[in-house]
């Protein structure tokens, strides 16, 4: 009976505390250099310490790494951080007591905090965005694995591979790149309107990877395509937006990019789209995935192929969960669009 009032006091606590201040409190950033000497930023989120009085002290300490999507970073997802760290419980929807997981986000190269900036000629751009191959993004993301697995040395650790969007493309890919040699032993991959295919609306989808190549081959693959570049918050209007249908949540958004400008990621540029892909292309060789993979899909996605995703993960024999009227960000996403999503992401995540 104590326990149980204290949890309901620190729940109290930690939600009021989580509301009512932008600072993230609870976590850290670690900066690490990658092979090209990008810095790269890790936000360390520890889990909740007073769930782990209700686990026995033999259960190894569970660990999340979350690989967030295009123009996200971990701000983005930081309600998602503390769900999943348990220090957001009133929010995640899952019966007490629950399992809290060290939660470590890394932002892409070009986004959030992490370096990889590229400069363009006219000195007027600065594409965030840019990339030459997604090789770059496994790569960064191996090197980042092989940081945080030392962080844990001997304990006994269960490790659970996350990614979102972009960041769910990057981690099928590190999967059937690095196969039998991950940087540490995944127990589960968790991937979240993943981009096995993106859509390209208004344009055929030949035509818009021939465009990409072309104008890449021509020396523009540092340029914007039509209808990106410079974001402007201004323009940009909720009754529009298809990323979810959470206003709150994206006023919210809106209002910290405006309080932090230099953590906005710009539009795509030829070099990107190429890139992207290629990415989703080399997927249609694999065949099987070396960890266990669940995966949540958006039915009303508009920015990546659902019923691709599904085809694909279907091969792949993956736990498949799939929210008919759901846009593309599930977690932002209203309950009413994702009935039981919180609870049926904890026990995938609780899997053995």
């Amino acid at each position: 009976m104590y326990r149980l009032f204290l949890f309901v006091c620190v729940l109290f606590f930690q939600t009021v505390q989580v509301q009512s201040s932008e600072k993230h409190v609870f976590h850290k950033d670690i900066y690490i250099e990658a092979r090209d000497g990008v810095s790269l930023r890790l936000a360390y989120v520890p889990a909740n310490s007073f769930l782990s009085d209700f686990t026995s002290h033999e259960s190894p300490q569970k660990v999340i790494i979350f690989v967030p999507g295009r123009t996200s970073c971990v701000e983005n997802n930081y309600d998602l951080a503390l769900r999943l760290a348990g220090h957001n419980l009133q929010e995640s929807k899952v019966s007490f007591p629950t399992t809290s997981f060290d939660f470590w986000g890394i932002d892409n190269r070009g986004h959030g905090k992490s370096g990889g900036r590229l400069e363009i000629d006219d000195g007027i751009h600065d594409q965030r965005c840019h990339i030459d191959s997604f090789a770059t993004y496994i790569d960064d993301l191996h090197q980042a694995l092989g940081v945080i697995k030392k962080g844990y040395k001997e304990q006994k650790v269960e490790y659970v591979l996350m990614g979102m969007s972009m960041g769910g493309n990057i981690v099928l890919n590190y999967l059937q790149d690095y196969d039998t040699a991950l940087a540490m032993p995944f127990k589960r991959a968790i991937v979240i309107s993943p981009m096995v295919k993106f859509l390209t609306p208004g344009f055929p989808e030949l035509g818009a990877f021939a465009l990409a190549n072309i104008a890449t081959y021509c020396g523009f693959g540092e340029w914007f395509i039509p209808g990106h570049g410079p974001r402007d918050l201004s323009d940009e209007a909720f009754e529009s937006y298809t990323g979810s249908h959470n206003r709150e949540d994206f006023l919210k958004q809106q209002a910290f990019f405006r309080r932090h400008p230099s953590m906005i990621t710009e539009g795509a540029t030829y070099g990107w789209i190429k890139a992207a892909f290629e990415a989703v292309t080399v997927l249609e060789q694999m065949q099987e995935s070396p960890v266990p993979v669940s995966a949540f899909l958006a039915g009303d996605d508009r920015h990546v192929d659902t019923i691709a995703a599904y085809n694909f993960l279907t091969r792949l024999k993956a736990k498949i969960f799939i929210y008919d009227d759901a846009f593309h960000v599930l977690t932002r996403e209203p309950e009413a669009y994702v009935p039981n999503f919180w609870q049926e992401l904890f026990k995938e995540l609780e899997k053995d």
